[in-house]
């Protein structure tokens, strides 16, 4: 079986049990390989930006800004959790992208082509990030544009570090899921708004009532009284073709009380940029423009 390789995130890879560190061999990997399969949508759109067309992709779950991908000429392979195994046979990758939404499914696509999970790690979501671009950029011989791409990013989270800093803001993120309002710190969304970004956040100590797990459900209560600067939103609802969210639920008279209604900072993300993808040269450039909206 060939090889997972997993960058940035050694030990995740060890705990999968698919390989140990002196397993992992870099050189291994193809080189400007040919019918790219890529089931990480921040890849794709990063290939993309990079003039590096992949030939198929998870095409039930695209979210808008990567429609063009609907065309016939890219091949579908099943949803972001259920890759279809029999159709990436039949494409003939020579490499394989995953995420961690894949996981369960390692096994068997590294058995068809060599295969690399790019899962950016919320901890330290800048040089995950960047050394996924640098892998690309070494596998696809664009290593100009991907410099240039990265300045350019660098410079756009320089402008909300800076403002971030002035403001001294506190944020909140939340997902919202069938009429729940549900918030994480160790969540991709936390590792760029308040890793990446500078963003501070609010702390959920006060309102975790004994619960230790990461995910925590809120109610409007809940975050009025915690009473964020900044109160991000991500429907997942929406994001997955369930319904769309209700803002004037979210924006009760409870939670009008918290300083993100009065200033007018509820910022309502767009659900398919941030829930189907995100991390990638182009997401993330749309992503930090949303961000930003929190400072305007």
């Amino acid at each position: 079986m060939r090889r997972i390789i997993k960058i940035g995130l050694i030990i995740s890879l060890l705990m999968s049990g698919l390989a140990s560190a002196n397993e992992i061999d870099k050189t291994k990997m193809p080189i400007n390989p040919k019918n790219v399969v890529s089931f990480d949508l921040g890849i794709v759109d990063s290939l993309d930006k990079l003039d590096v067309a992949v030939k198929a992709l998870p095409k039930q779950s695209l979210p808008s800004y990567l429609d063009h991908y609907k065309a016939d000429q890219y091949i579908d392979v099943g949803g972001l959790k259920t890759p279809n195994i029999e159709k990436i046979k039949e494409v003939k990758p020579e490499l394989i992208i995953i995420s961690g939404r894949q996981q369960a499914q390692s096994k068997e696509l590294a058995a068809i082509a060599p295969t690399v999970n790019l899962t950016i790690n919320p901890k330290d979501y800048e040089n995950s990030f960047k050394n996924n671009m640098l892998f690309l950029a070494k596998t696809f011989d664009k290593q100009h544009q991907v410099n240039a791409a990265l300045q350019a990013l660098d410079k756009q989270a320089a402008t909300i570090q800076q403002q971030a800093k002035q403001s001294n803001n506190k944020a909140l993120i939340v997902v919202h899921y069938k009429d729940k309002l549900v918030a994480s710190e160790q969540s991709n969304y936390a590792g760029l708004i308040h890793g990446w970004l500078g963003i501070k956040p609010v702390s959920l100590e006060s309102v975790r009532k004994g619960n230790s797990a990461d995910k925590l459900m809120l109610t409007n209560k809940d975050v009025a009284y915690l009473n964020p600067d900044i109160l991000f939103v991500i429907d997942r609802n929406e994001a997955i073709g369930e319904g769309k969210l209700d803002k004037n639920a979210v924006e009760d008279s409870t939670m009008q009380a918290a300083n993100a209604y009065k200033n007018k900072h509820i910022i309502y993300l767009t659900p398919d940029l941030w829930y189907l993808s995100g991390g990638g040269l182009e997401s993330l450039k749309l992503q930090m423009e949303e961000v930003a909206k929190a400072f305007q």
